[in-house]
């Protein structure tokens, strides 16, 4: 009685569970974007930390958009700056054009006011002496 060595077995235990694994980069990326990571245990236990991280990403994004809008609002003001000190220079050139003693000389001659051509005067007032009490 020779048992053979090599023998063929047609039936071959199948895997009760039916669930394959899929290893490496592959099979995490489909435990992700299928949910199954979800069911076990220890990822319902990481749940608060994934919902903080959802917040942190939130104000994170949030604060992006806050600081963009910040920065297009100060480059507006400094558009706006920049016009108005133009207008301001424009305007004191104006007025001092229009302040010349002959700018102000021409507008008076409409209304028969002339120039003096006399120099000022300055008056100076002596100080009263102690007699005069």
């Amino acid at each position: 009685m020779v048992k053979p060595v090599n023998e063929i077995k047609t039936d071959a235990p199948e895997k009760a569970t039916g669930k394959t694994r899929i290893k490496g980069v592959g099979g995490v990326f489909q435990n992700v974007l299928g949910g199954n990571f979800l069911r076990r245990e220890s990822s319902i236990r990481l749940l608060p930390f994934f919902l903080f991280l959802a917040i942190i990403t939130m104000f994170y994004i949030a604060n992006t958009y806050y600081a963009e809008k910040k920065e297009r609002d100060i480059q507006a003001l400094r558009k706006s700056l920049k016009e108005l000190r133009y207008e301001y220079i424009t305007a004191r050139s104006e007025l001092m054009k229009q302040s010349q003693q002959s700018a102000v000389a021409l507008k008076l001659k409409d209304i028969d006011i002339k120039e003096s051509r006399v120099p000022p005067v300055k008056v100076i007032k002596k100080k009263e002496s102690a007699l005069h009490d």
